[in-house]
């Protein structure tokens, strides 16, 4: 999500703290509030991040061919990664 690796855990947290908040659509300072030693000024800008365009989109991708090469992945042969998890061959099976 920030196009290289995270300087250190403070920074990865905040950007776990803005993808709830964009998600969720909790304010950064609510956010923080629930995150020990978090800044509300370090979830704002990891949220302006997130919001660059494409960004999430292509770390999505990024997740999908990465757990794409997972032996149980091809196992199941679910090449589409559009296709969601369980309608594959085996069903319902697929998803526990």
């Amino acid at each position: 999500l920030l196009g290289r690796r995270a300087k250190n855990e403070h920074e990865l947290i905040a950007l776990y703290a803005a993808l709830i908040s964009h998600g969720t659509e909790i304010d950064a300072k609510s956010v923080a509030a629930m995150t020990p030693q978090l800044d509300p000024a370090h979830v704002s800008t990891a949220m302006r991040a997130l919001e660059t365009p494409g960004r999430l989109r292509r770390a999505s991708e990024c997740v999908v061919e990465f757990q794409g090469k997972h032996a149980i992945a091809l196992a199941l042969k679910v090449s589409d990664p559009h296709v969601p998890i369980g309608s594959g061959p085996y069903g319902r099976a697929a998803v526990c």
